[in-house]
């Protein structure tokens, strides 16, 4: 039977990981909507931060939904999701609807093998930060 000293410390570490994500899926959709308002001329800040963003939010979003799936699950999750909303692309519906702006914001509008690439990479990176974080702090080590 687990000890009440071992609920309460899992609780908050849980706790402590859906605040975490919460405040990152904030600065994620914040940086990526500025991107796209605010184009400066420069493909990467143009493009593709955007899109790293967009992965990004999904595996966030995921894991705020469901706090308990481990990072490699939700990494799947994002991905699968963020690959069939590019395929989606591919049948032209989202492009019929591009003057909805929620919509165009949510599924864009044509499909990009580029969008993919930066699908892997955000989904990537943030599925080794969520390992380290998961190892941390190491065994017998005290949390600071």
């Amino acid at each position: 039977m687990q000890s009440v000293k071992s609920v309460v410390s899992l609780r908050f570490i849980m706790l402590r990981v859906l605040l975490r994500r919460v405040i990152l899926l904030a600065i994620v959709a914040g940086i990526g909507f500025y991107s796209r308002r605010h184009p400066v001329g420069r493909y990467f800040w143009d493009k593709s931060v955007g899109d790293l963003c967009y992965a990004a939010g999904a595996f966030l979003l995921i894991g705020v939904i469901a706090p308990r799936l481990r990072p490699a699950t939700i990494a799947v999750a994002a991905l699968v999701y963020c690959i069939a909303i590019e395929c989606f692309k591919l049948t032209g519906l989202p492009a019929r609807w591009d003057g909805n702006a929620l919509l165009r914001v949510l599924l864009g509008t044509t499909f990009s093998v580029h969008n993919l690439v930066c699908y892997v990479v955000a989904i990537g990176v943030l599925f080794a930060v969520e390992r380290q974080l998961q190892k941390w702090p190491p065994e017998g080590g005290d949390m600071v």
